[in-house]
């Protein structure tokens, strides 16, 4: 059924009925499928649109549906939605589709802004390497070392070669982690200019989300894949798990395998993030480590992931 007003964030935004004039641009099923509204919200006016006879529709029907109605009304592109669970909320996020699932449970990312192409453009932040993360992220949790580490220190844990290490190491120096100190037989030693808490803090704006993409499965996943997403949050927090399982596979390891041919970018039973680092920090460990699942999550849209997020944080022992 209709409705008249809309809750985001605590906050009462009246919708109208956008005038039959205005939806010219429309097919004819969207037009049967939707309420097409119109509102204001932070002094800026969206377009928001809920389904008809409560019927529901895949997220990848959503995207298609936002694309077209942004596409002909040139104003961003709201769904309002009654789909509350966590699993259905992230997929329509993969998807790219701003929705109001209730006042907590939004996805607005330009709520200050009008889109469409007049979205100021952010400065660029450079980022870590992939490796060069990782090693940071390994020093960071790695209580048996101290501040001064070399390229044997790592040399062996992981399939990294010496270069690879040593050019992590260099960049990590580049950027004021640590300085080298050249020994009399020409070796190098790196250390680490300040506590692990402080480092973590000021390299958190160059610190890439480790997840490239994320695929779905109907197939059972095979074993040996690091738990990542709800499924690692649920075991480091209070957080209680989802029914659907997420696994983290390093984005060489996917692209090598046969099972990839039974994924797809849409949905399924089953829920795989491909990173851009192997996601297999820590011998022995079935879920991915605590930072690099942080920074995974550090965008979600959920309230409750986000409190959790800052309760591994704060809880972390440095």
């Amino acid at each position: 059924m209709k409705i008249d007003i809309v809750n985001i964030l605590g906050t009462n935004v009246p919708l109208t009925v956008v005038d039959k004039k205005e939806t010219k641009g429309l097919t004819v099923g969207i037009i049967v499928s939707f309420y097409i509204y119109k509102g204001f919200f932070q002094d800026n006016e969206y377009i928001f649109y809920q389904s008809k006879n409560e019927k529901e529709f895949t997220p990848s029907e959503y995207a298609y549906y936002s694309n077209k109605i942004t596409e002909a009304l040139n104003k961003p592109v709201i769904l309002i939605t009654n789909k509350r669970d966590y699993n259905n909320r992230i997929r329509l996020y993969d998807q790219g589709v701003y929705f109001v699932a209730s006042s907590n449970y939004v996805h607005l990312p330009n709520l200050v802004v009008n889109t469409l192409g007049r979205t100021p453009k952010k400065k660029r932040v450079k980022q870590l390497s992939p490796k060069a993360q990782f090693l940071l992220l390994y020093w960071l949790q790695e209580k048996s070392l101290g501040p001064d580490v070399s390229i044997g220190t790592f040399l062996g844990k992981w399939s990294f070669s010496y270069i690879s290490i040593s050019r992590a190491l260099a960049e990590l120096e580049q950027y004021g982690f640590c300085d080298s100190v050249k020994g009399l037989d020409n070796s190098k030693t790196y250390h680490f200019l300040k506590d692990r808490k402080a480092l973590w803090e000021e390299g958190l704006e160059l610190m890439r989300n480790p997840v490239s993409r994320i695929v779905y499965s109907n197939e059972p996943i095979p074993e040996g894949f690091r738990m990542s997403s709800i499924s690692a949050l649920a075991h480091y927090s209070w957080l209680n798990p989802e029914n659907v399982d997420t696994v983290a596979v390093l984005d060489s390891v996917f692209r090598a395998s046969t099972w990839k041919a039974h994924t797809n970018e849409i949905e399924g039973k089953y829920r795989i993030e491909i990173w851009c680092y192997e996601p297999a920090m820590f011998e022995g460990e079935r879920y991915v480590d605590k930072l690099s699942l942080v920074l995974s999550l550090r965008e979600d849209p959920d309230a409750r992931v986000e409190g959790e997020v800052k309760r591994v944080i704060n809880e972390m022992q440095w």
